[in-house]
């Protein structure tokens, strides 16, 4: 296989990776294909169901039609429906055929149609791609049926990409071709392998460090999960002809509260300090501007809306926000704490004489400044060892275009597209070696 492709389905977008073994990596500009309203290389997650039931709209045409017609349902972040898959099986409304799984179905193929565009792919191309999409780590109460859900989407999608030619597509169509690929038994994709959301961006974030062994977290910060992963990494210096190793430690985690979470705080906040009557439209109109909005806060420092003048070191102070962080705190720690991860980070902790934890921060939370500004000043425990905490940039020595996506955001993809992801054990048992300088 010459090409891999990887999919990023992000809660609030999708984003694509290109790896082609002669030309290396090439970020996909698929927002630019469908005219993303985000940037040339993402398009929106949103879903929308018209009110008769007969149209879906997807991604930015989803977002257009919220504003200009009734709908049965609409939805900005539709992976979460993952969280909950015993529904996702079950009819959007009663007589209907439709269920959330074809739904996501639709967006993934819209994205992979996307990518064919903007690729400039043949079907013949795009048949014999490996084809990858990351997801976080499910809780392990739902991993197995959601991550069968997950294999499911992406394979009947493969199948269905080339029949989607724009974002609003009949609902009578697509459920016909739908229901007879799930139905035909040749419903195969080539070979894949799973890309876990916090190992793949450990591979992109992660700056090189000369000859200074550490035990480094990676906190990935999306809209919809906080993935969060460990590892034991050392780096040779330029001289040296030896490999570098990074191994991941245990199991990583994916918290659900992220951004879209900091979203709907402020905008309770809003409504709970506004004092006028708020109409249905005019609430609405501030839903669907609460992103850009929160943006705005926290590089104006500053918003008005519906009457409220909101500052940020006075949204700062919401509970909320604090709660946020102390469940990332909670769980920075459990990774250390883990007896199995313990058994394996103590001896390096003391050969290697280590006196600080790194952090490394990315996704589009990455720079929150109610998570960075305490994280700062943490302490963490290994056992009886006390750890002061180091905030490291994100790695940003990319030699491909990025198209005006930042690094952070595309983490997820990229790593699942690298060479070196094909060496990764997610079981941990052994280190994954790479040259030197092939990320």
């Amino acid at each position: 296989m010459s090409q891999i492709l990887c999919l990023d389905f992000g809660t609030s977008s999708l984003r694509a990776a290109l790896l082609d073994y002669t030309e290396k990596q090439k970020v996909l500009p698929i927002g630019l294909s469908v005219r993303s309203a985000l940037d040339d290389a993402s398009i929106r997650s949103d879903i929308l169901l018209s009110s008769d039931g007969n149209k879906i709209y997807l991604a930015e045409e989803a977002m257009k039609s919220r504003g200009s017609q009734k709908y049965l349902l609409y939805d900005a972040s539709p992976k979460l429906w993952l969280k909950n898959p015993e529904y996702l099986s079950k009819s959007i409304i009663s007589g209907s055929e439709v269920t959330r799984e074809m739904l996501l179905t639709a967006l993934v193929a819209y994205a992979l149609s996307a990518c064919i565009n903007a690729a400039k792919l043949s079907y013949a191309e795009f048949n014999a791609l490996d084809i990858r999409m990351s997801h976080p780590i499910w809780e392990e109460s739902v991993a197995s049926e959601v991550n069968t859900s997950h294999e499911k989407i992406l394979r009947t999608a493969i199948k269905l990409a080339p029949e989607i030619k724009n974002g609003v597509i009949s609902t009578e169509i697509f459920t016909y071709k739908y229901l007879e690929l799930i139905n035909t038994k040749q419903n195969k994709i080539s070979k894949q392998i799973e890309v876990l959301e916090p190992i793949a961006a450990a591979l992109t974030l992660l700056p090189n460090q000369d000859n200074i062994p550490r035990i480094a977290i990676v906190v990935d910060i999306g809209a919809g999960t906080t993935d969060i992963g460990i590892f034991q990494i050392i780096y040779p210096d330029e001289s040296s002809n030896k490999k570098r190793s990074l191994i991941p430690i245990g199991k990583a985690i994916s918290l659900f509260t992220a951004g879209n979470a900091v979203d709907r705080i402020l905008l309770d906040h809003i409504i709970s300090e506004t004092s006028i009557k708020i109409q249905d439209d005019k609430l609405q109109d501030v839903e669907i501007r609460i992103r850009q909005i929160k943006e705005r806060l926290f590089s104006d420092g500053v918003i008005r809306e519906l009457d409220v003048n909101l500052k940020l070191k006075d949204f700062l102070t919401n509970p909320k926000l604090k709660n946020i962080y102390a469940r990332i705190r909670t769980a920075i720690q459990n990774c250390l704490s883990d007896p199995e991860n313990y058994k394996t980070l103590e001896p390096f902790y003391r050969n290697r004489s280590i006196k600080q934890l790194d952090i490394v921060m990315g996704g589009g939370g990455g720079s929150l400044s109610f998570i960075t500004f305490p994280l700062k000043s943490e302490q963490f425990n290994l056992g009886k060892n006390i750890l002061s905490v180091n905030i490291l940039e994100p790695n940003t020595e990319l030699r491909i275009p990025l198209f005006s996506a930042s690094l952070e955001r595309l983490a997820v993809a990229l790593g699942g597209s690298n060479y070196e992801y094909e060496n990764l054990k997610t079981k941990h048992t052994e280190p994954i070696y790479v040259m030197r300088g092939s990320m």
